[in-house]
């Protein structure tokens, strides 16, 4: 994950802890954690592979994000943790989004049908 300021100083961060709905990026080199947000709605959807795609809202600084991100379970933790195959959409964007999966729908369940 790359670098993220946050007021005046910088965390260096490789992966997302949660605790409960909490969520932390990984400790820095002080041990200290940088809070991320609280989630308020989880969906995990199964990929295989030891990956799930999860659709998250959650809030940062004090503003409302909707995540879309692919996660992949660690073999030696069996946690996951986010890889950085993804999307964030601010909620003023998610009326179009969501339009946009609407006009897709036919189309993708034709997709679907063919196999």
């Amino acid at each position: 994950m790359p670098r993220r300021s946050s007021e005046s100083k910088t965390v260096e961060a490789s992966v997302i802890i949660f605790h409960g709905n909490t969520a932390f990026y990984g400790s820095n080199h002080l041990g200290n954690r940088e809070f991320l947000g609280i989630m308020s709605f989880q969906r995990d959807l199964e990929r295989g592979s030891g990956e799930i795609l999860r659709l998250e809202l959650s809030e940062f600084k004090g503003r409302k994000l909707f995540n879309i991100r692919i996660w992949y379970q660690d073999k030696e933790s069996g946690e996951y943790r986010p890889t950085a195959k993804g999307v964030t959409i601010r909620p003023d964007q998610f009326a179009a989004f969501k339009q946009a999966i609407l006009e897709a729908e036919p189309e993708i369940n034709q997709a679907v049908q063919e196999g």
